[in-house]
């Protein structure tokens, strides 16, 4: 897939809705810019940041359907509707927007950790690797890989510290320290765990 160099930036897209809010006699046109948005902003700002700017859009349809109305109770309760209406979805969006962008960003963990394995170094050295990544991602003490070999009924340990250059050799330890590792997944076969600084 070829990237492109130059994007629309999304606050085009937000002057766009602002736009549509004001010149549209509906706010049913409005709801697909804003969930367009609202998915943009959550992918390209996170989510906190993205949920005050569909908050401000919120209070500004509900300005918009009260100044549109005759001021009743009904054309308060409807731009009450609309307002909520709008709210919802789009912080829907904005949340869907954030955990993409979160999975993006575990997808590109992952791969970097992928690329630390290099067959032609030998095993010791490509988990050695892998675990230095976890060391300075987490930016932990020490970082564990721990294998269940099911046929063998071991448990493979491997532990690297930080700033440390000895051998990574494995630790085998029976299948009865599978609580210990892998307490929370029980049915997998590898795992890894990185220590935090205290």
């Amino acid at each position: 897939m070829r990237r492109r160099g130059w994007r629309f930036p999304l606050i085009a897209d937000i002057i766009v809705l602002v736009a549509f809010l004001v010149i549209t006699p509906s706010v049913v046109p409005l709801w697909f810019l804003l969930l367009i948005a609202a998915f943009a902003a959550g992918v390209s700002w996170g989510g906190a940041r993205a949920y005050w700017i569909l908050s401000a859009l919120g209070a500004a349809t509900f300005v918009w359907a009260l100044v549109d109305g005759q001021r009743s109770w009904e054309s308060i309760l409807h731009a009450s509707e609309v307002a909520c209406g709008t709210l919802i979805t789009g912080l829907g969006m904005a949340y869907l927007g954030d955990r993409n962008r979160q999975q993006a960003a575990e997808l590109h963990f992952l791969s970097d950790l992928t690329a630390k394995l290099q067959v032609e170094l030998g095993v010791a050295e490509s988990l050695r690797g892998v675990l230095g990544e976890l060391v300075e991602a987490y930016d932990c003490e020490r970082a564990y890989l721990v294998h269940r070999d099911a046929e063998l009924e071991r448990i493979f340990l491997w532990r690297l510290l930080r700033d440390k250059t000895e051998h990574l050799a494995p630790e085998s330890l029976s299948l009865a320290a599978t609580d210990g590792f892998l307490l929370d997944m029980p049915d997998a076969s590898v795992g890894w765990h990185a220590e935090r600084k205290r």
